[in-house]
């Protein structure tokens, strides 16, 4: 039992730190491909190794194309057909998600938009209404003015001559839909 313990100590301590190291290669690894540099090195590795593949029958170069190839490989790995077809996917089911957001929201706002156009009339109608009111109001008072000086009907007529043209504007101005 001891023997094993020890045994399994040991083996989950190399574990630990195979995966610190394989850590520590991968970010390396996406430092180097983020530099500007990394795309273009990458499709030279790409061709230099496809052009040293056909001098196949020269011993060792099988060898050199291989470590051409997988610096290409790492510095710019190809974006395999199933990565795209899976992202294609995932960005269609979040658009899908983002619509849905969307036509909730198009409802609400929908109903916002309702309520404040309704309250919006009802402010215009209060405003025509005060308007209204305020021309009555003032064709009311220039017609007791005329009664109340019914004694002398020429000086009142003479007076409101004067202000003819004014009466008639806010007339007009009052009463007009």
């Amino acid at each position: 039992c001891v023997s094993k313990c020890y045994i399994m100590k040991a083996i989950k301590k190399a574990l630990q730190r195979t995966k610190k190291a394989a850590d520590d290669v991968n970010s390396k690894v996406k430092g180097l491909q983020e530099k500007e540099w990394a795309e273009p090195t990458a499709t030279a590795l790409k061709a230099t190794g496809a052009i040293i593949d056909t001098l196949s029958f020269v011993p060792g170069v099988a060898l050199l194309s291989g470590a051409c190839k997988l610096g290409a490989s790492l510095l710019n790995p190809d974006t395999k057909l199933s990565d795209l077809r899976r992202a294609h996917k995932d960005s269609q089911l979040e658009m899908k998600e983002q619509f849905n957001d969307v036509s909730k929201n198009i409802n609400k706002v929908s109903e916002e938009l309702k309520s404040l156009l309704k309250e919006v009339s009802e402010v215009i109608e209060v405003i025509c209404d005060l308007k209204f009111n305020d021309g009555l109001e003032e064709v009311d008072a220039l017609f007791q003015m005329y009664q109340e000086s019914y004694e002398d009907l020429e000086k009142c007529n003479k007076n409101m001559q004067t202000d003819a043209f004014a009466i008639q504007l806010r007339f007009k101005k009052s009463f007009t839909v």
